[in-house]
């Protein structure tokens, strides 16, 4: 995790670089560039810790929106499980979302957290996962395809308590060995996902990725928001400060009102 100091007004956590470069071409490519900081957690185990510093750093109270972002692995539920129960012990009273690519508010609907699972669509899995659906209808994936079931044939599964020997058992990730499998196989190699993304191998426009799109582009309007907010607190500041009743009374009762009315709620008195 680096310890550049926050741009923008939603953070995207990470599990690596992979998600750092696809979630960078992917923003762009969906239109919502500079929406967000992505905050590499180097691995989910450091994700307890990745999130204690990013609530600590001196402009944490600017960040309305949380997004943390992990993949499924072998059990969809579980990991959501695991993340909301590390939200509660150590979220500092962030809101926690009752399902996956649903956000969650706090009272004051200011701050927001959400959580995406990959590959999505409550699948097991992992990003590699999702890429391989983005080309699925490369003429690659037959070739793809018999060379997997050749390894099969020839290559039998681990036993538990068996040391692991090259070119004796089937790979370990049957998806990172076919996400690496396709890319060896492209004009340009190249030996990741992430790489793939900056590559555009990925089909970004693909239906698969639909799910991705549209929980990713509420974070928009909550981008837009911020800035409105400080829009507004600009102007009333400089027409106030110019006025003979712009005692600090006034500011604070006046900012009061055109916050809560920006947000569609309606002031007492």
């Amino acid at each position: 995790m680096s310890n550049k100091e926050y741009t923008k007004p939603c953070v995207l956590l990470v599990e690596g670089q992979d998600e750092v470069k696809f979630f960078t071409v992917f923003s762009e490519h969906i239109g919502k560039k500079g929406v967000f900081d992505i905050i590499d957690m180097n691995g989910k185990d450091h994700f307890v810790h990745v999130l204690k510093v990013c609530l600590q750093r001196p402009k944490a109270h600017t960040i309305t929106a949380y997004v943390i972002v992990m993949d499924a692995d072998n059990s969809h539920q579980s990991k959501f499980r695991s993340i909301c129960d590390v939200l509660a012990r150590h979220g500092n009273g962030l809101p926690i979302p009752e399902r996956v690519g649903v956000y969650a508010y706090d009272e004051s609907q200011s701050k927001k957290v959400g959580i995406y699972i990959m590959p999505g669509d409550s699948r097991d899995g992992m990003l590699e996962d999702l890429f391989l659906e983005t080309v699925s209808d490369s003429p690659i994936m037959p070739c793809l395809d018999e060379y997997f079931s050749c390894l099969k044939g020839v290559l039998p599964q681990k036993p538990e308590n068996v040391p692991a020997e090259s070119g004796k058992h089937f790979p370990k990730n049957a998806s990172k060995t076919r996400a690496l499998g396709f890319l060896a196989a492209s004009y340009e190699s190249v030996n990741t996902v992430g790489l793939a993304a900056q590559k555009k191998y990925w089909n970004f426009d693909h239906p698969t990725l639909t799910e991705l799109r549209s929980f990713l582009g509420e974070l928009e309007d909550n981008a837009a928001h911020s800035q409105a907010l400080q829009t507004i607190q600009i102007v009333l500041l400089a027409r106030l400060t110019t006025s003979p009743l712009g005692a600090p009374q006034n500011i604070r009762q006046a900012f009061h009102h055109l916050m809560l009315n920006h947000m569609g709620i309606a002031a007492a008195g």
